[in-house]
């Protein structure tokens, strides 16, 4: 395959400071695209300028960081071509000790301004 695959295209990776998150935005940058790194967590940021990439926080569960993400990405990168979720949640479900309700309550993700992303 060619290593610059990629190239030319902007690509924006969501939970880019969790392993699988870091690991995936290694090999985008590979493939030659311009890299959007994001997440709550700011130790990406580190990672992003040994990339060449732009680090962005994002909290995938607040609809205006969304927004501000999707602006400033359009601002400064023009069209987004790629997106990857790689975000998880940091909080824990007991799932053996909790009913039906709260375990899906405890994994909904909204994954867009008035739609949601839920566990069946």
């Amino acid at each position: 395959m060619n290593d610059a695959v990629l190239a030319g295209k902007t690509i924006l990776v969501t939970g880019a400071g969790g392993g699988i998150g870091s690991e995936i935005c290694r090999e985008v940058a590979r493939l030659g695209a311009r890299l959007v790194m994001t997440d709550v967590v700011t130790k990406a940021e580190a990672e992003a300028a040994d990339l060449a990439a732009t680090f962005m926080p994002l909290d995938v569960t607040r609809a205006d960081d969304w927004e501000r993400v999707a602006g400033r990405v359009e601002r400064e990168c023009g069209a987004l071509h790629g997106l990857v979720n790689s975000a998880g949640m940091a909080g824990v479900v007991a799932f053996l000790l909790s009913d039906a309700a709260r375990f899906v309550n405890g994994v909904e993700i909204p994954v867009d301004d008035g739609f949601t992303a839920k566990a069946q």
